[in-house]
């Protein structure tokens, strides 16, 4: 939802804010017991109640979780998702990574290290003194220090990455692959719109794209046009925010 029954996560002392549904946080416990202490089994519980599935709302029916919050994106979940839709997303626990070669690591030389790979962030290796630039960019957790709630910012640079990252072109152009099996433009637009915004176009966003799409092949090929519009695809707000 968001954020939890407890505002303040790393305070549960007399310093921190109590609880806004005590009865609902006893009856969570107690299903955890029941459940044999499987957090899986209470995700799932959480995700299939009717609040969860209910629309997102404005107005106090968030503050007392009466319906979805909207919310953006986190940072694996964003990674994982252009992996899913590009088909790159490898699913299966890769081994573990490399010891490095060099010695002596120093405050002038650190242990730098990027291992790159496409299997689910989760696995993805973690460096005190060096953030991965996507989960920095996109507020991931700060290794330095314990995040119980992580912040939430809206940056310029964020949109700036739609455009010009490396990783993002790349999946974008594999997403962009996938549509090729469709046999015309608009089952295309269709397709790509349902798989990343989870619905069909409307007659003025497939207007919009055959628009781009035409204006782009004028000047490069259709490939590339495909590519770009993806970009515009992955870089709308309704695919960062769940709503």
């Amino acid at each position: 939802f968001g954020r939890g029954l407890v505002s303040t996560p790393n305070d549960f002392g007399t310093q921190g804010q109590p609880p806004t549904h005590p009865a609902l946080l006893d009856w969570l416990a107690t299903e955890l017991i029941r459940k044999k202490w499987s957090i899986k089994a209470l995700h799932r519980t959480i995700l299939l109640s009717a609040t969860y599935q209910t629309a997102a709302a404005d107005g106090p029916a968030q503050k007392l979780y009466g319906a979805f919050t909207p919310r953006r994106l986190s940072a694996e979940e964003l990674r994982d998702t252009l992996l899913t839709l590009s088909g790159s997303l490898d699913l299966a626990m890769p081994e573990g990574h490399p010891f490095p070669k060099g010695r002596g690591f120093s405050q002038h030389n650190p242990f730098r290290a990027n291992y790159e790979h496409t299997h689910r962030s989760v696995y993805l290796m973690v460096q005190r003194i060096q953030r991965r630039p996507l989960m920095a960019l996109f507020d991931g957790a700060d290794p330095n220090a314990s995040t119980g709630q992580r912040r939430l910012s809206n940056v310029p640079t964020q949109a700036l990455y739609f455009l010009n990252n490396e990783f993002l072109h790349t999946q974008a152009a594999g997403f962009a692959k996938s549509l090729a099996t469709k046999p015309d433009r608009d089952a295309r637009i269709q397709h790509a719109h349902t798989r990343a915004l989870s619905r069909p176009a409307t007659p003025s966003e497939l207007a919009n794209a055959r628009e781009f799409l035409t204006a782009y092949t004028a000047a490069a090929d259709e490939t590339k046009a495909w590519a770009a519009w993806c970009r515009v695809l992955l870089g709308s707000n309704e695919f960062l925010f769940v709503e």
